[in-house]
């Protein structure tokens, strides 16, 4: 099973029809055993976001106010070090995979990548950094390795 914030699990279990009084008694319950904390899911959730969905920080922003966090938990995670380190890897990464064993990206694979990026959630300046590395050849796209075999 999944971490969920307070907010979606209260959700969810009052989508179960169960009494809201109850609910309420159970969140409190759980959050006083420590199983549920939106801190620890808000952590959690970050960095699945950006390093296993390959997420910017638009799209994690969002995703998380959708599951009820408050803005002030997701700010606090949103505003660290590394999360403009994990973005632009992450979007470096997206990019790797989109240019995969294609032969030359032209005007129109450039579109569409930043189309994809930007929906993704990514900034345009992390995008506009792709496409110039992209454009200058320092992203790889894997047509190298094609060439060795």
């Amino acid at each position: 099973m999944r971490a969920h914030s307070v907010a979606e699990l209260k959700r969810k279990l009052i989508s179960k029809r169960m009494d809201p009084s109850v609910v309420t008694d159970v969140i409190e319950y759980l959050i006083d055993l420590g199983y549920l904390n939106d801190r620890d899911f808000t952590r959690q959730f970050v960095e699945y976001g950006f390093k296993r969905k390959l997420w910017g920080a638009f799209k994690v922003r969002a995703s998380l106010m959708e599951r009820g966090v408050s803005k002030e938990i997701i700010d606090e995670y949103l505003s660290g070090k590394d999360i403009n380190a994990w973005e632009r890897r992450g979007a470096r990464e997206f990019a790797g995979k989109r240019l995969r064993n294609r032969p030359s990206p032209d005007e129109t694979f450039f579109k569409k990548l930043s189309t994809q990026m930007t929906g993704r959630g990514f900034s345009w300046d992390i995008v506009s950094d792709v496409l110039y590395l992209i454009k200058s050849g320092e992203i790889d796209t894997g047509r190298d390795e094609e060439e060795r075999t």
